[in-house]
């Protein structure tokens, strides 16, 4: 969820490299919470993965507004691809 005190969080999968996910952007100062998608990883060998996230311990801003905390809400999370029937 992007929120008014949305954050940023980073995940690594199996050791490799960060990636980022922000949850707060410039209409978030309006109070606007909405639901946010992110495809962060695709095409996976089949097997095991580690997945590590760590939320930023970081106040967002773009200049002119700002996050009011450094929050991550995740309401679910794709482990693999439907079916196609």
């Amino acid at each position: 969820m992007i929120s008014e005190d949305g954050g940023q969080m980073f995940c690594t999968l199996d050791g490799g490299g960060k990636r980022s996910v922000n949850f707060w952007d410039k209409y978030s100062y309006h109070r606007v919470s909405r639901e946010y998608y992110t495809v962060m990883y695709d095409k996976l060998p089949e097997g095991r993965h580690t997945l590590a996230c760590t939320v930023n311990d970081l106040v967002l801003g773009n200049g002119v507004t700002q996050s009011t905390g450094h929050t991550a809400t995740i309401k679910g999370i794709l482990l693999a691809t439907p079916p196609v029937l």
